[in-house]
């Protein structure tokens, strides 16, 4: 059967061909299986995220060794096919693919029906973020080829992984991204009725672009939690597209960003002319949102706007050593 399944897999290469997956989101590996000491691995085994992995200056061909300072046990001089699993900023589908050196394609974004498990599932869908957290179902392409044979050519075996848990699940396990660190310290874990516990942790996410809202797009202001405006005025807020979550360095996106104010008696927010300009209404606090969409996933910041009375002082209080009387003349 794996013989078969492997015919297979060398076809669907082919036709997965030139990657339609090229924006680098995920890097790193999956491992799941054993090691038997001489190189060779069972079950899933070293399950690459991106073909920059071993491709790191991205020509085509493989580099390993001392042309690979990250991962120097890839191979030298062979060509390799783009391929990229990209995920999302904020919460949202994942796409594209993963490859095992065992089993082939790995499909992020599977189409269903999906598999019906006894506990009940809480997600049925392909794989998203939610939150830190992955859930729902990948699938290894050729079992699900051999599956879907007439007859079936798969010994039973349908190909899912799943992300996580749901809510009646006995084990409770989920893919957690902030365990996603490319170091294999903090395992975290994917599940296969098939090919068992898969661990995501020496996997990472790379040039991973966040939304900020700013008073400048620049290198050294800081993103905004939450601005004051004084009843009456304004405030001129950017969006800022960064590689980063400390800093507002990045693209400049405030014209191509949707504004929304959740409380407009409170605030308002231009989505047309000077978009980002926030104007204060009545006192009180909103949240102003700005959201982009990149092409791939939409992605979004929140600054909390508090509006406050205007602070008159009160006058001086007359200081009568400082009064000088004169005789004015009737």
């Amino acid at each position: 059967m794996k013989q078969k399944i492997l015919l297979s897999m060398l076809a669907l290469a082919v036709c997965i061909g030139v990657g339609a997956y090229l924006k680098s989101e995920a890097a790193g590996w999956l491992w799941g299986g054993t090691d038997d000491g001489t190189g060779q691995t069972t079950g899933i085994g070293w399950v690459s995220f991106s073909k920059n992995n071993c491709d790191p200056d991205n020509d085509g061909i493989t580099e390993g060794g001392t042309e690979n300072a990250e991962y120097p046990n890839c191979p030298s001089g062979l060509p390799v096919t783009d391929y990229q699993v990209n995920v999302p900023s904020g919460d949202g589908p994942l796409s594209g693919y993963a490859w095992s050196e065992n089993l082939g394609w790995i499909d992020f974004a599977p189409t269903g029906p999906f598999p019906e498990v006894a506990t009940g599932d809480d997600y049925p869908f392909a794989v998203k973020r939610e939150g830190n957290f992955l859930r729902g179902w990948a699938r290894i392409v050729g079992i699900k080829t051999e599956y879907e044979k007439v007859p079936v050519n798969s010994g039973g075996w349908q190909g899912w992984i799943r992300m996580s848990s749901d809510s009646n699940d006995p084990v409770e396990y989920a893919v957690d991204i902030t365990k996603m660190d490319g170091t294999g310290t903090k395992p975290t874990y994917a599940w296969s009725d098939e090919l068992g516990w898969i661990n995501f942790s020496r996997a990472k996410i790379s040039n991973e672009r966040v939304l900020k809202i700013c008073s400048e797009c620049l290198d050294n202001v800081s993103p905004l939690n939450s601005v004051t405006i004084i009843k009456g005025d304004n405030y001129l807020a950017k969006a800022c597209l960064v590689n980063s979550q400390d800093t507002c360095s990045g693209t400049d996106v405030t014209n191509l960003a949707n504004w929304s104010s959740n409380k407009q008696e409170v605030a308002t927010v231009n989505n047309d002319t000077e978009k980002g300009k926030i104007n204060s209404v009545d006192i009180g606090t909103a949240e102003v949102k700005a959201e982009y969409n990149d092409g791939q996933r939409i992605i979004n910041n929140s600054i909390e706007v508090n509006v406050i009375e205007p602070v008159i002082p009160n006058p001086p209080t007359p200081n009568n050593n400082s009064i000088k009387w004169r005789e004015v003349s009737p």
